[in-house]
């Protein structure tokens, strides 16, 4: 089973480098895939188990923690840029997981919670 930290595999230092030079959109398709369908199992047991009302928090700016930008670098920017455009990929499919379990699951109500946003400042776009 794949778990969030697993996500992180793909910013070790010479992955880094691939990613750098290859699509982001290539290098996390294989996670984000595993991922998406083992989320999309887990929403789908519990709404079998009668959950109708059910939040999802996207992931916030990994890129501008002390660690990642101690670890990578920013290159002059305020946080590592890469990690963070890999972050919106990730949240972005997991929107339109979302928007699938809304239209899929009759009487259920999943939200998308944007803490990308909310971290940005952007409390207006938080989907809450």
């Amino acid at each position: 089973m794949l778990n969030f930290l697993d996500l992180k595999i793909i910013f070790r230092p010479l992955q880094l480098q691939v990613a750098k030079t290859y699509s982001k959109e290539l290098i996390m398709h294989p996670l984000q895939l595993e991922f998406a369908v083992n989320l999309d199992n887990k929403c789908q047991a519990l709404y079998r188990l009668g959950a109708r009302k059910i939040a999802l928090f996207g992931l916030g700016q990994l890129g501008c923690t002390p660690f990642e930008m101690a670890r990578y670098g920013t290159n002059g920017s305020s946080c590592v840029d890469i990690i963070n455009n890999a972050v919106q990929i990730f949240n972005n499919r997991l929107k339109s997981l979302v928007d699938d379990l809304n239209n899929s699951l009759s009487g259920a109500t999943f939200i998308y919670v944007n803490t990308y946003s909310l971290a940005a400042g952007d409390a207006s776009s938080a989907g809450i």
